[in-house]
């Protein structure tokens, strides 16, 4: 499995809009993504001008699909209307466990 970690930093008033943006037009189009597992959007709670959006893939090739379908950078998911957003991208591998 491949998480890829967004941290996002904006105005604290920009929150709401980025929130907004994930849940109706990012989410809606990576949830059709081949390989696409599941993401989350993490608000923080004390410092409220930052944000990470954890999306979590099948495999490495399905992370990198995406990246190149525009999905995570195109008019999908524009994430520079959201003003003053600056973004860091990092991509890992995951070992996990769980109990069911």
């Amino acid at each position: 499995m491949y998480v890829q970690l967004i941290t996002i930093h904006a105005a604290p008033h920009a929150i709401p809009q980025l929130r907004r943006l994930v849940q109706t037009q990012f989410l809606p189009k990576i949830k059709q993504e081949t390989g696409f597992i599941a993401a989350q959007l993490m608000a923080h709670i004390d410092h409220q001008d930052t944000a990470q959006l954890i999306i979590y893939w099948e495999s490495q090739a399905a992370c990198e699909r995406a990246l190149q379908s525009g999905t995570l950078s195109g008019p999908n998911f524009n994430l520079p209307a959201v003003a003053g957003l600056k973004t860091q991208h990092q991509t890992y591998v995951v070992a996990s466990a769980s109990q069911h």
